[in-house]
This record gives C-alpha cells, structure tokens and sequence, in this order.
C-alpha cells in the first residue's frame, strides 16, 4: 500500500502573494523582505524569510497580511516536515482570523488545522476541523476550497479502509474543481483516486491517473506535486513489473524533493526505492536505501520532538516569568503598606528583599547551571547510545554478508555436486572414479558440517541478545530451527538465500515460513518481515 500523506499538496491552499506592506519603521527592510518572499524558491528560505518578517511586525496587531505571512510559514514547515512548528503557526493564523472576523479566513485556517492534524494522525481533531470549513465554504459558496475540505473527508475514509467511500469524495472533489474552472488544481484529488486505484491493485488505472495529476502538476510548476506524482508512476510501474522504468521516475522524484527540501517527500523516495531494488534481487542497494530512509525519518521525529520540548520550555519559562513578576509586585504592595506605619521598618524590609531577590538569583543561576549540566549529561547519553545503534547496525550488515557467502558457498558445492553426478563415470579409468567419488563425498560432508553456519548463528544469537528475549516472550514454543529461520529472517535474507545457507530447497523454506507465520502474533496481511525488524 502506498500511504502517501503527500499526495495531500493541497494542504493550506494556495496562498496568495504577500502585497501591500504593515507600516513600520523598517519599512523599506520590509518591502524587500516581501519581494523575496514572493519568488522563494525553497521550503527552507521561505521559512528565513517569515521569521525575519515577523520580527519586524507588530503581530498584537491582527491583519489580513500578518495572516497571510504565518499562513506560508506554516505551509513551508509542513512540506519540511516540521509538523509541530506548522500546527503552531496555523493556530496563530486562525486567532487572528477570528479576531479580523472573517468567515472565509476562519474556515481556511480551520481547514489548514485539520490537515495538519491529520499528517500527525490524530483524525477526531481533523474531521471536526474539515466538517467546520466545509460547513462555511458551502455557505459562502466557495467551491474551490469546499472541494479540498471533500478531499479531506476522502484521506480521512481511507485511512479508515472504507476505499470506495474514500474514491466518492476524491471524485466529487475532482468534478467540482473541473466543472468550476479550476481543472489545474484538480492534481491532488487525481492523485489520491490513482492512490485508490492502487490498493485496488488495478495499476493500470491508477498509472493512467497519477500520469494525468504529473501533467497537471507540471503545468501550475508544483514542486511537492510534482515529486510524489513521480513516486507514485514509479511504485505503479514496480507492480506492472516495469522495473528499469520504476527506478527511474522514482529517482525524479527524490531528486526534485531533495532539491526543493521536501524531507517528507524524499523518505518516501528513499523507501520506493529500497523496496524497488529488493523486488529486482539487488540487495546491496535496497539496504543502502532503507538505511538512508530510516536515518532520514529518525532526524524528521527527533526534530518534530526537540521542537515540543523547545515549546514546553517556552511555556514554563513564561509561567515562571509571571509568577515571579507577580511575587514581586506583592512584595512591593507589602512594603508600601509598612512604609506607612514605620520608615525604620521599611529600611528593613527594603534590605530583607535585597537579600531574597540576591538569595532568588542565585539559585535560578545556580538551577541553570544544573539544568545545563543535566542536558549535556543528556546529550552524552544520546551520542552513547548513536554510537551502539551503529555498532550494532555495522554488526547486522557483517552477519548479512557472512549469510550470503555461506549461501553462495554452500550453492557452489550443490552445483559442484550436481555437475560431477552427471559425469559419465563408466568410460574413466578406475582411478579418476575414484577421485570423483571422493570429490562428491568431500563436497557433501561439507554441506552436513557447514561450521560456517554454526558460527553464523552464534554470532547472530550474540548480536541480537535482545531480540531473541523478545521473541521467547512473544512466541515461547518456537524450536530451534524456527528461532533460527526467525534470525534468517531479521537479516532480509529471500527464500533462495535461505534455501542455500540450510541446504534445503526454497518450498521447504516457504513451508517454514508458513509454519512460523501461524505461530507469531502477525496480523493478517502484515508482512512478517517488517513484524520481526519491529520486535
């Protein structure tokens, strides 16, 4: 299945340009902060570019333009994944909307809050916030975003598996684009039917749809478009077993998302083709990619994560700052009020609240500098457990090349076997028999010793400590030879590899694998591959 969040481009809609200017004195800054901003090219410089505008603003005071400015901020730090920050900026982009009392801005942002909360799947939030914009765009009658609120609605039945619920709402968001003049916007909702068409597994329909959404994208020049129409012409050609083609588009595509900074996009890239690369039996390249998506995606959810604590961090400094402002100002009340009755007692009073406001600085330095010591001891911690992770992972990828020299091994002393059985041993002299017949049983001793394997599952059982406990708690009947077949496994070994390091034939490795599968707890259509890399 092709989950692609992405093929939702549409999110926060298409905004216009920032015109006009907010009068200040940095007015002239301002002009040719907005010059830039309209020709952006990158997610990334955009972002630079609405910092620095909101700096220079007063953003106490609501307008149509300050809307607009957090509106693209939030949009760019969408496309970069930076999902927290972009909720947080659409949030103050609907404060202001209402504060402007504008219905078609309360129910744009109200829309742009609903697909955010959809990316981070949290889908009662989204629903409420489409069915809100949906309800003003009908009444207002603006057809174009009650189209995205129906695409909306479509994401939200699909992840809910109701496909032909979902295939509704894309195709009735599709007709009121094109039937209302705004046929160049229709892309998205093409994309998500082509989706539909995929987990369908009707290719040919949804590679006829997702090449009409690459040709609309390209026509209105949308980068985030563009790129995951490109994966998912690629991941259709992978089904129709078009390979070379397959790897192709979907190399377009991740090079665009990479050039453009669509992080979200370019994980997804970097993952087509690692399954890509592994359907056509190369291996090398599918673990290359697989370990570039999965760094990527761990840098994506360590930024979404260091962006919450940066804003929990916000909030208690701010609470702090207030209740000791308020301390303060009672403290202040306190002494006018013993300043009347005695100025001797106020002298005391005064140099008692010296004493405490000194005694109060020096432990908030003095809980900085604990709290700064603790985040390094933190960080010292991260960089520790990196560095296993890579051990561990450079371990993993030794052991996966010990098991396919064991198969290549063990395949060439079949082959030799099967090459000598077939020689016409009749017509040699008694003596070069002789010789063949101890060649074979040399060959066949090796393949029942096999001490490499014996030493490959040592160090399996070595390396992977952690996950053989799990398993055993998971699953505590396993036999051996189906932990073993469970550590084949974890190395993204196929059948065939398998077949040859156990000196078994494939069918035997699938019945294993039939076997294992009924006794783990898989869900039906997981793939038992990804069940035992998540244990």
């Amino acid at each position: 299945m092709i989950a692609r969040w992405i093929i939702f481009g549409l999110l926060l809609g298409i905004y216009p340009p920032v015109i006009g200017q907010i009068t200040l004195q940095n007015s002239d800054r301002l002009d040719s902060l907005y010059s830039a901003l309209d020709t952006a090219g990158s997610n990334y410089y955009r972002i630079q570019l609405t910092d620095e505008i909101l700096r220079l603003v007063d953003t106490a005071a609501a307008s149509p333009k300050l809307y607009e400015i957090y509106g693209i901020r939030g949009r760019a730090l969408f496309q970069a994944g930076n999902y927290h920050q972009a909720l947080i900026s659409q949030q103050a982009a609907s404060r202001i909307a209402h504060q402007l009392q504008d219905s078609f801005l309360i129910a744009q942002s109200s829309y742009s809050i609903g697909s955010i909360q959809y990316i981070r799947e949290q889908y009662k939030y989204a629903q409420q916030h489409f069915e809100q914009a949906a309800g003003i765009f009908g009444r207002l009658d603006s057809v174009r975003w009650l189209a995205y609120a129906k695409n909306g609605f479509g994401l939200l039945a699909r992840e809910q598996g109701q496909w032909e619920q979902a295939l509704g709402y894309y195709r009735e968001a599709y007709d009121l684009l094109v039937n209302n003049g705004f046929e160049g916007l229709s892309s998205i909702p093409l994309n998500n039917i082509g989706d539909i068409y995929f987990l369908q597994e009707k290719y040919k329909a949804s590679l006829e749809a997702f090449q009409k959404s690459l040709t609309l994208a390209l026509r209105l020049r949308r980068s985030s478009d563009i790129a995951t129409a490109y994966l998912n012409i690629g991941q259709s050609h992978r089904e129709l077993s078009n390979y070379d083609q397959a790897v192709r588009d979907i190399r377009r595509g991740l090079d665009l998302a990479r050039k453009e900074g669509l992080k979200p996009v370019e994980a997804l890239g970097l993952k087509d083709l690692s399954e890509t690369f592994e359907r056509i039996d190369q291996p090398d390249s599918a673990l290359l990619y697989l370990d570039l998506y999965l760094e990527l995606q761990d840098s994506l959810k360590q930024a979404e994560t260091n962006a919450r604590i940066e804003e929990l961090y916000v909030v208690y400094e701010t609470q702090k700052a207030r209740e000791e402002a308020a301390l303060q100002k009672q403290e202040i009340e306190d002494l006018k009020k013993e300043r009347q009755l005695d100025h001797l007692s106020d002298y005391f009073i005064i140099t008692l609240l010296i004493l405490a406001l000194m005694l109060s600085s020096f432990l908030i330095i003095r809980n900085r500098m604990k709290r700064k010591l603790a985040e390094s001891q933190l960080r010292n911690q991260k960089l520790e457990a990196q560095q296993i992770r890579r051990e561990l992972e450079g371990k993993q990828k030794d052991l996966t090349n010990l098991a396919l020299e064991i198969a290549r091994k063990n395949e060439l002393f079949s082959k030799t076997n099967e090459a000598l059985t077939e020689i016409d041993r009749d017509s040699l002299p008694p003596e070069q028999q002789k010789k063949i017949r101890q060649l074979i049983q040399y060959n066949v001793n090796q393949l029942r010793i096999n001490e490499d394997l014996k030493e490959l599952l040592l160090n399996i059982e070595q390396v992977n400590a952690d996950f053989f406990e799990k398993l055993n708690e998971l699953t505590p009947d396993l036999t051996p030879s189906e932990k073993q077949l469970c550590a084949l496994l974890r190395l993204n070994l196929s059948n065939k590899e398998i077949a040859a390091i156990r000196n078994i034939s494939p069918k035997s490795v699938e019945m294993a694998r039939y076997r294992l599968r009924k006794k783990l707890p898989i869900e039906a259509g997981d793939d038992i591959y990804t069940f035992i890399q998540n244990i």
